[in-house]
């Protein structure tokens, strides 16, 4: 079997030609390879009779040949841009997806945090011990009894009746001084470092349990005084007016007499009773 561009023979099987590089058309069958072998070779004439046609000739069909092994060189990265362009696209809606599922976490994590700040915030404004002055000042100047009922506190945890409550503001009426000693102290508490009691007067700043489970709870605090009364007349009743039962002196003697100790309540003035069948007195004390 013979090159058709150049003459020269070619190998069984052959692709391209050995000598000129042109490719081989594949053979159609046995019986026309062996008419190629027995006729003579066409191109072998031309060849010697015209050299320099046959010489371009072969160097048209190198430069094509060359031309077509680039050509095929450069096929395979261009196959892997694309192959790449392709693998990029097909991670994007991967990254997409978790970009998603991230935001659908870090949106109910940063919504939580910011609800506990504003909670967090807002009972710290609440059981501020400033605010528990003021709105007993407050309190003190409306003569809110059912408001100051609910802000005194006592050691004893005793309920506070609208007897004592008056009495409390009967005495703050009565001596304006004392009242105004007594918020000084409590403004002072409630500015002062871990609040710290300030002074000793008989109402005062206390820091209650806790609010809201996170806050310490402020009341306006005070202690109970136990008034005595003594008296020489036998079953005389004694007790003050609008708190608690009235108590009887009976070991009471008119050379022996008795002291008989009433019921605790907040300071303030009160109205103190005696009642026996020899007297009856009536006198008001603070």
């Amino acid at each position: 079997m013979y090159c058709k561009h150049c003459g020269a023979p070619l190998l069984d099987g052959a692709k391209f030609c050995g000598t000129c590089g042109a490719p081989v058309p594949p053979a159609d069958g046995k019986e026309q390879g062996n008419d190629r072998e027995t006729e003579p070779p066409v191109s072998s004439a031309v060849h010697e009779d015209a050299p320099d046609a046959s010489a371009e000739k072969v160097h048209e069909d190198q430069h094509a040949s060359e031309h077509e092994e680039r050509q095929m060189v450069a096929v395979p990265p261009r196959d892997a841009a694309v192959e790449s362009a392709d693998t990029v696209t097909e991670r994007r809606p991967a990254t997409g997806k978790s970009w998603i599922h991230r935001k659908a976490i870090m949106i109910p994590l940063v919504s939580l945090i910011i609800i506990f700040a504003g909670l967090y915030f807002t009972g710290k404004y609440l059981t501020d011990p400033v605010r528990t002055v003021d709105a007993f000042e407050q309190a003190v100047e409306d003569q809110n009894i059912d408001k100051l009922k609910g802000m005194i506190y006592t050691y004893e945890d005793v309920k506070m009746t609208d007897t004592q409550v008056k009495a409390m503001l009967a005495w703050f009426k009565n001596d304006p001084d004392t009242y105004s000693d007594i918020v000084q102290s409590l403004e002072n508490t409630a500015h002062a470092a871990n609040h710290v009691r300030y002074g000793h007067t008989p109402y005062y700043l206390h820091k209650a349990g806790k609010q809201y489970l996170l806050f310490d709870h402020y009341q306006i605090a005070t202690e109970l005084i136990y008034p005595e009364v003594t008296t020489n007349l036998k079953n005389m009743v004694i007790g003050i007016t609008g708190a608690g039962k009235g108590k009887t002196a009976e070991k009471a003697e008119s050379n022996s007499p008795q002291t008989i100790k009433l019921d605790g309540v907040i300071p303030g003035i009160y109205t103190f009773y005696g009642h026996s069948d020899a007297m009856d007195q009536t006198k008001k004390r603070h």
